[in-house]
Order: C-alpha cells, then structure tokens, then sequence
C-alpha cells in the first residue's frame, strides 16, 4: 500500500518542526528553563536531532519520488 503524498508531507513538517523546537528547548534558547523538563536535558538533544532528521528523510522520499 502507498502512503499519499500528503501524508508524508504532513509527517515530514511536523516531525521536522518538533525535532527543531525539542533542540532549542534542551538547549535553553526558548521556553523557561525554570518550568520545563526539556530545558539542559542532553537526551532530548538527541532526541530532537532524530526527530528532525526523520522529518527530513520523509520530504527527501517525497522529492525523490517526483510526481508519481
């Protein structure tokens, strides 16, 4: 079975930009590391860097794949 195009499109944004924000939050460049959980967590680092790199694998399949 395919998967619509749209899907993936959908799938790679929104993991693109989940990864993005996980990064920056274990990082301490948003939200408030008095409040969050994420914020100085090297594991979340990691995380987010896969999820991001997830994201981008899902729109690179999408470009590769052309108009099928």
């Amino acid at each position: 079975m395919r998967v619509p195009r749209f899907l993936l499109q959908v799938a790679g944004v929104t993991l693109l930009l989940t990864g993005v924000w996980w990064v920056l939050q274990a990082a301490g460049l948003v939200g408030d590391p008095a409040t969050s959980f994420i914020a100085g967590n090297r594991g979340f680092l990691a995380i987010g860097g896969l999820t991001g790199l997830a994201g981008i694998a899902c729109l690179a399949l999408l470009r590769r794949s052309g108009n099928r």
